[in-house]
């Protein structure tokens, strides 16, 4: 859990950059990307084509889509 918590008014500076940080609605605070990755299990009955690795790009991803499918519902 990130304990760094920035609120709004504050700029996040833990992790670097801007664009290492998403807001949260739920929370009122700055997370960074890094915080919200799921630790990866590994899954033998899954083919190769079938992985997806978690990180911060897939995350940004994911988050970016789903954006665009509840804009594109509305």
């Amino acid at each position: 859990m990130f304990k760094n918590k920035t609120k709004l008014g504050e700029m996040p500076l833990s992790y670097g950059k801007m664009y290492e940080y998403i807001w949260s609605d739920e929370t009122k605070d700055w997370r960074p990307w890094k915080t919200l990755v799921p630790d990866y299990e590994y899954d033998r009955t899954l083919k190769f084509s079938q992985i997806l690795v978690p990180t911060v790009d897939t995350e940004k991803t994911t988050w970016v889509l789903k954006l665009m499918d509840k804009v594109s519902t509305d």
